[in-house]
């Protein structure tokens, strides 16, 4: 009799933790049912399961194909209304062609035919000056004469428009113009001698070129 008691209570027990089991199941498939249904789970199952749409590049299109943007003049200032005008504008652009020359001042330019007598020789050549030439024994000069007595910058030859000029620029050993020490610039003309120590240049000609 007792056995069988046992028997009944030992099925009762099991009976009751079968059904506590099956009610926390029943409860816990609730719960994720009313968590599924949540807009915070909609959302994140949308993001996770729909596809990622990709912008389909055409053939032949890349990154350097697109045209930026026209850069403006750095004295373009919009601060200023729309009035404000470049100061590289088609009415004051420079020209094209040329390196500035229509604002630059025209070029004085003489072609001077040179006797040359020293005590090595004697020598004809002929000589275009533009601006300003230095004359001297130094390699740097416009007009090299490689004479122990002529100093390493000895005078200037200057084209201006009214005329070629010389200029000393020697103080130790002074630049002569027809036999007269040279004072301030003077001006050049056919037949006159330059001496520079025992050298002699003699102005045969001159010809403004420009």
């Amino acid at each position: 009799m007792s056995g069988n008691v046992v028997i009944v209570i030992l099925a009762i027990a099991a009976a009751l933790s079968l059904g506590f089991s099956v009610a926390a199941f029943v409860i816990q498939l609730k719960r994720n049912k009313k968590a599924d249904k949540s807009p915070g789970a909609q959302d994140r199952d949308k993001v996770k399961y729909e596809p990622i749409s990709m912008p389909v590049q055409q053939p032949g299109y890349s990154q350097q194909n697109v045209q930026p943007q026209q850069m403006k003049h750095p004295f373009e200032h919009d601060d200023y209304g729309e009035k404000t005008q470049s100061l590289w504008s088609s009415s004051n652009r420079p020209p094209a062609s040329g390196a500035f020359g229509a604002h630059m001042p025209a070029r004085n330019c003489y072609k001077i035919y040179i006797n040359e007598s020293s005590p090595h020789g004697e020598k004809m050549y002929e000589l275009e000056v533009t601006g300003d030439m230095t004359v001297g024994r130094a390699e740097t000069n416009g007009l090299v004469i490689s004479d122990t007595t002529v100093s390493g910058l000895q005078c200037v030859l200057s084209a201006k428009p009214e005329g070629l000029y010389i200029e000393n620029r020697s103080g130790s050993n002074i630049t002569r113009l027809n036999g007269v020490a040279l004072v301030g610039t003077n001006l050049l003309n056919p037949n006159n001698t330059i001496s520079i120590g025992k050298v002699n240049l003699t102005i045969l000609d001159i010809q403004k070129t420009i």
